[in-house]
């Protein structure tokens, strides 16, 4: 089966190879080699339902060939988050 995985800024990379009785947990793992992602952190969200559980089956969540999940979760390797200035005004 094939999925689609969109990021939050519409990147879209494809899954390939998922049967229906995939856990969680592995789908998870693809999605973080194919997008280069440097902690396990990350949120798959499908149909407005979160995949908490990594130990179910994608089968559980109603997941079909060609269907499209969001992921949320860290940056990829390489990129660096800007650092946030912090002003402080003494009165």
């Amino acid at each position: 089966m094939k999925i689609y995985v969109k990021d939050s800024k519409d990147q879209i990379c494809t899954i390939e190879g998922i049967a229906p009785n995939t856990l969680v947990k592995d789908l998870k793992k693809k999605v973080i080699k194919e997008n280069r992602i440097t902690t396990g952190n990350i949120n798959l969200i499908f149909n407005s339902y979160i995949f908490d559980d990594d130990d179910q089956n994608l089968d559980y969540y109603g997941l079909e060939e060609g269907n499209t999940i969001i992921y949320l979760g860290e940056f990829p390797a390489g990129f660096k988050r800007k650092k946030k200035n912090n002003y402080y005004i003494f009165i």
